[in-house]
């Protein structure tokens, strides 16, 4: 007669793992939609697929570790990047970690947080790490599409790389100073 009690995962987002699941959490979804405004025939709405999810929500980290638990989920917002983030759903997905909010009263042994993760969604801009100083251009590719890849300023690019004369004219295979 009972229903079925719901199977939960524990919230995870990169190597942190909750150890009780936030009280609240939301999970917005929408599509990206560009309006064309045609004069004296109304509008045009252009569907440009599916945009980012937005998960928000709050709850308490308890033990004698609490504020251990705060400062760790606290690294990871300062950090940055993305990471995958797997909800008690067991939905997963690619996101970053964009606000961390201690709030509410905190007491011995418990403390309120409020969070938001935002969905990477397509591929994004290649991050630099240590040891990619540099892009080796491939056929036809400009110095802009290069600037708009790792989002570099084309006056930085066009600085780092001195020997570069023509920015829309890159041989195949030349090196391309990143930093």
């Amino acid at each position: 007669m009972g229903g079925r009690a719901m199977n939960t995962a524990l919230m995870r987002f990169q190597d942190y793992t909750w150890k009780h699941n936030p009280k609240t959490i939301q999970v917005a979804c929408r599509r990206e939609i560009k309006e064309w405004k045609l004069p004296g025939q109304g509008n045009l709405l252009q569907d440009l697929g599916p945009g980012k999810r937005i998960v928000t929500g709050e709850g308490e980290l308890f033990g004698e570790d609490c504020l251990l638990q705060f400062r760790t989920l606290a690294a990871l917002c300062e950090q940055g990047g993305t990471g995958l983030l797997i909800l008690p759903d067991s939905t997963g997905f690619e996101a970053s970690l964009v606000s961390l909010t201690m709030a509410g009263q905190a007491g011995p042994d418990i403390v309120g947080y409020r969070f938001e993760f935002w969905e990477q969604v397509g591929e994004g801009i290649p991050v630099l790490r240590e040891g990619k100083d540099y892009h080796i251009v491939q056929e036809g590719e400009t110095l802009w599409d290069i600037s708009k890849l790792y989002g570099i300023s084309i006056s930085e690019l066009a600085r780092r790389n001195p020997n570069v004369k023509r920015p829309d004219q890159l041989a195949a295979g030349e090196k391309v100073a990143l930093r």
